[in-house]
């Protein structure tokens, strides 16, 4: 190891070691590295052999710490979510801890750093902010990886035209964010969709026809007993779960959005199978969906796996929670369901 590693290596520690005590739950809001969204600069490995690793593309790589103690991360085709807790040991350092992480399991282009990501972030232990860089040094030696921000997380409007909304449905989308962000995705993947190479103009005429039969759908919030914002919410949730399992090539690029699957899992007990569609925005939400029912849940913290909870629903509860390849499921008034991911061809 050459001495300018040492030197940087041996500060990470010193800086870990001085928190004393192992950190505790609680999240740091006013940390400088919170909900801003970072790239990937490069992995830096302690052995002089394997060196250092850089992304092509450090935009395929990011991660927000947000102040709730989620942490949500691109890894390249692939999402990611963690809890996290930070302990500060002076203004640019301390320690910090990242719970189990649930990762999406789509197969990403090679070479890719998905799957290192994800299984490294239970041996990080300290962080030190440097020249407006985050670093953050694995134990036992493992290796650093450098972060560089991207800025405060991006608040741009919707798809349309805020100065012609008219429905309280198009004004609530204009003021919030959340909503607006998946707006933007939406239209996405309903631009990709019409693309298909086998949608012919009839299956498109349709496609345009259904997309204006979901905006009236979306518009009529305004009666739900939910409450605007949550139907719209759900609206949008459904409608991308819809577009994604419907329209192929709505999948095609998803590099570029923030929705992945959908993916099947067969719940015992359950006579159908679940449809699980995962937004990975600001809250993550999954779409539930099976037989006539559907169910939008945002992620909430948990101590592993990545949990999915709503609790306004008339008839109860809803929670999902993921750990590696199985999942429980609970519906209002019965007991945990155990499922697994079924493979699809």
């Amino acid at each position: 190891m050459t001495k300018r590693k040492f030197a940087f290596v041996f500060n990470l520690l010193l800086a870990a070691c001085a928190t004393g005590e192992p950190p505790t739950t609680q999240v740091e809001t006013g940390a400088p590295f919170a909900e801003k969204t970072w790239q990937l600069v490069s992995f830096q490995s302690m052995d002089d052999s394997i060196g250092t690793t850089a992304p092509s593309d450090p935009s395929l790589y990011t991660m927000i710490l947000r102040a709730d103690g989620i942490a949500a991360f691109r890894l390249n085709c692939n999402r990611a979510t963690a809890t996290w807790s930070a302990t500060p040991a002076s203004d640019n350092s301390g320690r910090i801890e990242f719970g189990p992480s649930s990762m999406t399991r789509a197969a990403c282009p090679p070479p890719s750093l998905d799957t290192k990501i994800a299984r490294d972030l239970q041996y990080v232990r300290s962080y030190a902010i440097r020249d407006g860089n985050l670093y953050l040094s694995l134990m036992a030696d493992g290796g650093i990886y450098a972060w560089k921000t991207s800025g405060q997380v991006s608040s741009r409007g919707p798809s349309f035209d805020c100065a012609a909304a008219k429905s309280s449905a198009e004004k609530i989308v204009c003021t919030n964010d959340r909503i607006a962000h998946l707006d933007r995705e939406l239209a996405r993947l309903f631009g990709l969709a019409l693309e298909q190479p086998d949608l012919g103009p009839a299956r498109q005429k349709e496609l345009r026809a259904m997309q204006r039969g979901w905006i009236k759908g979306r518009d009529d919030c305004w009666k739900s007993t939910l409450g605007l914002e949550s139907c719209v919410i759900e609206e949008y949730a459904f409608r991308i779960h819809d577009l994604r399992r419907s329209y192929a090539h709505a999948r095609s690029d998803d590099n570029a959005g923030v929705s992945v699957g959908p993916l099947a899992y067969r719940c015992d007990g359950l006579d159908a199978l679940i449809s699980a569609m995962f937004i990975n925005a600001d809250p993550p939400m999954v779409s539930l969906n099976w037989r006539e029912t559907w169910r939008t849940l945002t992620q909430a913290r948990s101590g592993s796996g990545a949990r999915y909870v709503n609790e306004s629903y008339p008839d109860g509860a809803y929670q999902f929670w993921i750990k590696g390849d199985s999942a429980l499921l609970n519906l209002p008034g019965q007991p945990d369901l155990s499922c697994t991911i079924e493979p699809t061809g």
